[in-house]
């Protein structure tokens, strides 16, 4: 498995930020940026969250840390899902950033 890792900066309060990005996980069939998820999990305990779900029909994992000034995401994706990286990468970034803006 490739780690995908994703730094988005903010200027929330920490405990704003998670309420967003929990707000986002939770509608994220919904969202446009995250349509590729799907069957979406998540658990959140005091601004870190785990998930796990399916992207493009791949099973996906991951960890979220919503720190005082950023973001941090590393998902876990098979290497099957190689070619699927950068489209990935750019949809969780520009979700994470629409949310946090």
């Amino acid at each position: 498995m490739d780690d995908l890792k994703i730094e988005v900066e903010h200027a929330l309060s920490r405990e704003e930020a998670a309420l967003r990005i929990e707000r986002l996980l939770a509608t994220s069939s919904q969202s446009s940026d995250m349509t590729l998820l799907e069957d979406l999990k998540y658990v959140h305990q005091d601004g870190r969250f785990a998930f796990s779900g399916k992207a493009k029909g791949f099973k996906i994992s991951g960890k979220l840390a919503v720190l005082e000034n950023s973001v941090k995401m590393v998902v876990a994706l098979p290497w099957a899902a190689k070619p699927f990286y950068k489209t990935a990468h750019a949809a969780i970034q520009s979700g994470l950033k629409k949310a946090l803006a």
